[in-house]
């Protein structure tokens, strides 16, 4: 109940969103005149929380596209590895990602060579994590101590993220920007199996929800519509 909740808020903060935005002039807003624009880029963020987290990191890229009415189609993916090194547990992990949403455009575009303001937006998040082999310790002092090995295994995750951010232009084609996300588990995560404990593009995965953000550094190709 409490992930169908979440997702029930963040599709109505969607749509809400989306309504504000409506309110600007279409003649203002509608980029049917504009440019054709592809816009690639990568998270500057990433090495500062791999060197604030040595056990684990991950990278990523995304790529939108502008259609009509300030509206962005966004594929984002990424990788990542994490190592559990315990006194009791020990394993690696590596694992993919997907992303795929939409941004809304929620400032005015002053004029048609202006691509700069602010997006909201939402996505859809999968992740196939395997888990290495896990070397596991239990007991007490009392009963003694036992060993074991728990095999490999690879597990999906579902998720679904609320999005905020800014694209600025700071050179031709060039653009800085940064997304600030809340992302929301669909995963069942009740299970007495040895699942990775953190999910690339996701984050902790003992947690239901995380809270996440991005630096980005994007290069823009356009070309004219014909």
């Amino acid at each position: 109940m409490y992930r169908f909740t979440c997702a029930v808020s963040a599709l109505l903060l969607f749509a809400s969103g989306s309504a504000w935005a409506q309110s600007v002039p279409a003649k203002v807003r509608d980029t049917a005149a504009y440019d054709h624009q592809l816009r690639i880029g990568i998270d500057m963020a990433r090495p500062l929380i791999h060197a604030l987290s040595p056990n684990q990191y991950s990278y990523e890229v995304q790529a939108d596209w502008a259609f009509r009415k300030e509206i962005y189609g966004v594929v984002e993916a990424g990788f990542g590895r994490y190592e559990a090194d315990y006194a009791d547990l020990s394993y690696q992990s590596t694992g993919a990602f997907i992303r795929i949403g939409a941004d809304r455009g929620i400032l005015r575009r002053l004029l048609p060579q202006d691509w700069d303001g602010g997006l909201f937006g939402l996505r859809y998040g999968f992740a196939a994590v395997n888990r290495g082999a896990a070397q596991f310790t239990t007991g007490n002092d009392l009963w003694g101590y036992q060993s074991g090995t728990e095999g490999a295994k690879t597990y999906g995750f579902h998720w679904i993220e609320l999005t905020g951010g800014m694209r600025l232009e700071i050179l031709k084609n060039i653009f800085a920007g940064w997304n600030i996300r809340g992302k929301f588990m669909i995963t069942n995560l009740t299970t007495s199996e040895l699942r990775p404990s953190y999910v690339a593009g996701f984050g902790q995965a003992d947690r239901s929800t995380s809270f996440d953000f991005n630096v980005w550094l994007l290069y823009a190709l356009r070309w004219s519509r014909k």
